[in-house]
């Protein structure tokens, strides 16, 4: 039996003949161009939380997005605009890390974020994986923000922001501005009362900690959609930050940063300055997990998302596939017609092939 000559796989040649290598370069240097409007002077948020917290939501409604709200896919990109007077710029970058903290690499393609501002959204109607989510979260930030190479610096003025705070010497100021937004009070508000403080006590001192901006959210309670846009002016467009709090656990909380303190936050607490105390608590009321993995289907977003250079490119490597599959089968039989012969010529074929 003659040898089994291997098949020639397709060239991956884009159909303007160009090589994927050269595509790829003027992709490269496109969107170089086309990242250039982003200004030293421009102002960024980075949203992240775990899948199906609602970040996109939260984005779409607080700043009247005329947006699908549809699952996210590595990093999505949105803007606001503010052309108002007391604002200090008008423009503000919204760059969301979708899925959790699966494609949380996809952060470090995009180097240009000036004057930084990290949104944490968690979920309030998942008391079980808070603990959890925020760690994980709290991370992911904090090694993004140290890649940016001036992590002492902000870590100064960080500091240098609390320093006349009666609890300067205990909290840990995050390096950037950081918003802990809660979604889905709407489902919180069934909660019982007890387990309502605890969960609120815990965000209380994990936002203190960080000098933290916290509240409340629900996409279904106008109220909350409109504290939220005022709260967020100061991030986004340098507006004052509000001054009001609200800290009774009866209501949805809205505690900026600084206005806080731990001997306030639970005074029947041994040690309020430590997590060790809160995490217990919690843990007594809601025992922690990780956050559940959700499947995960890509197959919509590609769909909505149709690029005819990369589904050209997807369908020469899906034709290279078939190309591989069929030479395996090829020499799957040849082996077997090698070794499973009854000598006179015949095949005996394995059935289990």
């Amino acid at each position: 039996m003659s040898a089994l000559n291997k098949p020639s796989a397709p060239e991956l040649i884009l159909p303007d003949e160009n090589t994927y290598i050269d595509w790829a370069v003027d992709e490269f240097r496109k969107n170089e161009e086309e990242s250039s409007f982003i200004q030293p002077t421009d102002r960024t948020l980075l949203v992240v939380g775990s899948r199906g917290v609602g970040k996109s939501t939260f984005i779409v409604k607080t700043f009247d997005l005329d947006e699908e709200i549809k699952p996210t896919l590595g990093m999505e990109y949105y803007f606001a605009l503010n052309s108002d007077l007391d604002a200090k710029n008008e423009l503000c970058n919204i760059w969301e890390l979708g899925g959790g903290t699966i494609f949380s690499g996809t952060l470090y393609s995009i180097e240009r974020m000036p004057n930084l501002s990290a949104v944490m959204v968690l979920d309030l109607a998942s008391p079980s994986t808070l603990s959890q989510s925020f760690k994980t979260l709290i991370d992911v930030l904090l090694n993004y923000v140290s890649r940016r190479g001036n992590l002492e610096e902000l870590k100064s003025a960080a500091r240098e922001s609390m320093k006349n705070h009666q609890d300067a010497d205990v909290v840990e100021p995050f390096p950037v501005p950081l918003v802990i937004v809660c979604t889905k009070f709407d489902q919180f508000q069934s909660f019982e009362p007890e387990q309502k403080r605890v969960i609120s006590k815990y965000l209380r001192f994990l936002a203190h900690r960080h000098n933290a901006t916290l509240y409340f959210f629900s996409s279904k309670a106008p109220t909350l959609i409109r504290n939220s846009k005022e709260v967020m002016l100061h991030f986004t467009h340098g507006f004052e930050p509000i001054k009001k709090a609200q800290m009774d656990y009866n209501k949805p909380l809205l505690i900026p940063a600084g206005t806080d303190k731990f001997e306030s936050i639970d005074e029947g607490i041994e040690d309020t300055t430590t997590a060790e105390s809160y995490e217990k608590l919690l843990n007594h009321y809601f025992k922690q997990e990780p956050p559940k993995e959700k499947k995960f289907d890509i197959t919509p977003i590609l769909a909505a998302a149709k690029e005819k250079r990369i589904d050209d490119l997807l369908q020469l490597k899906e034709e290279e596939l078939v190309v591989q599959k069929v030479e395996g089968d090829l020499k799957g039989h040849l082996y077997r017609s090698q070794h499973l012969s009854t000598g006179e010529g015949d095949v005996m074929f394995d059935p289990r092939f």
